[in-house]
């Protein structure tokens, strides 16, 4: 009788340890993102450059994707900052909804531009940037 009762209390002791390591396991799926966590990328997919202007600038538009949204994660902005010194940009333009957007620009004749997506989720805590990109214009 004594030995039953520690198989049971040992068989216990095994199912509550189980139960209580996989209520503080985070899972890696997209079903789990509802604590604040994102997995939410952006990235520039496109920059095309237009004509000339009166003034010599090129008319430029540039597309940026976010994507690997969880199943309940919208974005509430995407945009893009662009400068002509990395990681220094002097120009910044966003929209307040949509995956994908495209935002326009005139740029300087013969000049290297850096192009740095970003966005913002319902999941995220503040702007996510993507990686920064390049352009030289003719």
């Amino acid at each position: 009788m004594k030995d039953i009762k520690v198989k049971i209390m040992s068989l216990a002791l095994m199912v509550m340890t189980l139960f209580t390591l996989s209520a503080t396991e985070k899972s890696n799926n997209d079903f789990s993102k509802g604590d604040g966590m994102s997995s939410v990328s952006v990235e520039v997919t496109n920059i095309s450059i237009g004509t000339k202007d009166k003034l010599g600038r090129y008319s430029v538009k540039i597309t940026v994707k976010a994507s690997n949204l969880g199943y309940d994660e919208y974005v509430k902005m995407i945009g893009v900052k662009w400068g002509t010194v990395r990681n220094h940009p002097d120009h910044r333009d966003s929209r307040s909804d949509g995956s994908t957007e495209t935002f326009s620009a005139a740029w300087h004749t013969n000049t290297t531009y850096y192009i740095t997506p970003f966005v913002k989720t319902n999941k995220t805590d503040g702007e996510i940037s993507g990686p920064t990109v390049s352009k030289r214009t003719p």
